[in-house]
């Protein structure tokens, strides 16, 4: 299997280093330009498959998102909520959360990228798959019940928000 390669047009971020780290770490072989004119003479010459820009709010996004694929664990800041899918187990403050197959996916659906809003055909297509039988707004039912078992205030959710007219989107 060849490997996919990475060409970065670096802005001078940070979290860059750390970024081309995870990708190498993950098999990816990566290239950085200082600047547009680089990133061409290096895009002309070895064609690569992805080219990024790299903005601090990107930069994080991708270094969150691979490193959930690493570790497979995610927990809110304050480390109250702990999502761990080696085991397929949530934990609100230490207790296990006994949740159904489908409020599971949801929940890993949405937490494996934080901030996104999903719509509810989104959810159902990337959560659901084929398994999916009813109408989109099912879906508000599920949302409801899983804001039932890990939010303090139903009214006043901390992790899973609405966004009114659009859908729904993970806090951590």
């Amino acid at each position: 299997m060849e490997k996919k390669s990475v060409l970065f047009i670096d802005s001078g971020e940070e979290y860059t280093d750390s970024l081309q780290e995870i990708l190498q770490e993950n098999g990816y072989v990566t290239r950085t330009a200082k600047d547009e004119s680089g990133a061409l003479e290096l895009w002309m010459e070895e064609e690569p498959d992805y080219v990024l820009l790299t903005k601090e709010e990107v930069i994080q996004e991708w270094i969150h998102h691979l490193s959930i694929e690493q570790c497979e664990q995610i927990m809110d800041r304050e480390g109250h909520l702990v999502i761990d899918m080696r085991r397929r187990l949530v934990k609100k403050d230490g207790k296990e959360i006994a949740l159904t197959p489908t409020e599971y996916k949801l929940l890993t659906t949405m937490a494996k990228s934080p901030n996104r809003i999903y719509t509810r055909e989104q959810l159902i297509t990337y959560a659901l798959e084929d398994e999916f039988q009813g109408y989109d707004r099912s879906i508000d039912t599920y949302i409801k019940e899983l804001r039932r078992k890990l939010e303090e205030d139903g009214r006043n959710p901390r992790y899973i928000r609405t966004v009114h007219g659009v859908g729904y989107k993970f806090v951590p």
